[in-house]
């Protein structure tokens, strides 16, 4: 009798466990591939599934390197987040299991603004760059020089020497040659203190400072050559600027600068007293 108890216990305890068996939750297969804009698979994007009711974190899976992924859901309704590095992420809503399984669409991802392909790489200039047979002086690049002349920018350049009466030197040396842009015309009909006064910082792309000048510079007995290259600035105008010098005892002087632009030509303009 002790043993027909255990033996019906047993059978109870088996029939049980198969019932519970049998009433847990089906799942099913929910697949899909991800590809970019021009149709490539994308690996390792990362889907992440939610329900859709309460928004509650179901299950993430990444893509294989086919950009396929398999996952087991339950039945019900979801929706599924997809995010990848450089690309916008994108929600896939609704996505109902069903009693069967669901293979969606192929998903195209979009690149983001931010795209890494969109990123350039520039080369920054230096304030100073030294060449085989010149240095270069960006001015453009030093901020603080935009609110100066030549005259006063030339100061700061390194064995370059510009006395109180805009005398600019060499290396202690006067025997220097200043162009614009390569070409002495600039300087023409006023002296070359009264045209570097007139040029502004923000007219100023660089300084070259060449003290080993080519023939073709024509630089014989000349310590350098110094070439102001100004902007290629192709907007119109005219600016000038008005200047009085009063000395002890009876030392009185003036003068004006005046710079007009139009399309191609650069022309300087000055007449001073004293």
């Amino acid at each position: 009798m002790f043993q027909l108890k255990i033996f019906l216990f047993f059978f109870i305890c088996l029939i049980t466990s198969s019932v519970i068996g049998q009433t847990k939750s089906k799942t099913y297969q929910l697949s899909g591939k991800v590809v970019d804009e021009r149709g490539l698979s994308l690996p390792y994007v990362a889907v992440a599934l939610f329900k859709s009711n309460d928004s509650s974190y179901v299950k993430g899976i990444a893509t294989d390197m086919d950009g396929d992924f398999k996952v087991e859901l339950e039945k019900g309704n979801y929706y599924a987040k997809l995010s990848f590095l450089s690309f916008e992420n994108k929600i896939i809503s609704p996505i109902i299991i069903d009693n069967k399984n669901l293979a969606l669409k192929k998903i195209s991802l979009i690149p983001s603004a931010l795209s890494l392909d969109e990123f350039q790489v520039v080369e920054e200039k230096k304030l100073m760059e030294i060449d085989l047979d010149k240095r270069v002086f960006n001015v453009d690049k030093d901020i603080t020089n935009q609110g100066k002349d030549a005259t006063e920018i030339l100061g700061n350049v390194p064995s370059v020497n510009v006395d109180i009466d805009g005398n600019v030197s060499l290396r202690g040396s006067e025997n220097v040659r200043i162009l614009i842009n390569g070409k002495p015309s600039g300087l023409t009909g006023m002296s070359t203190a009264q045209a570097l006064k007139q040029l502004q910082g923000n007219q100023i792309e660089k300084i070259e400072v060449i003290t080993n000048p080519s023939s073709r510079y024509d630089a014989e007995g000349e310590v350098g050559i110094i070439n102001i290259v100004l902007k290629n600035d192709k907007r119109d105008g005219i600016n000038g600027s008005v200047n009085l010098d009063v000395g002890y005892p009876s030392n009185y002087g003036g003068g004006f600068n005046l710079n007009m632009k139009r399309k191609k030509m650069n022309v300087f303009l000055g007449y001073g007293i004293n």
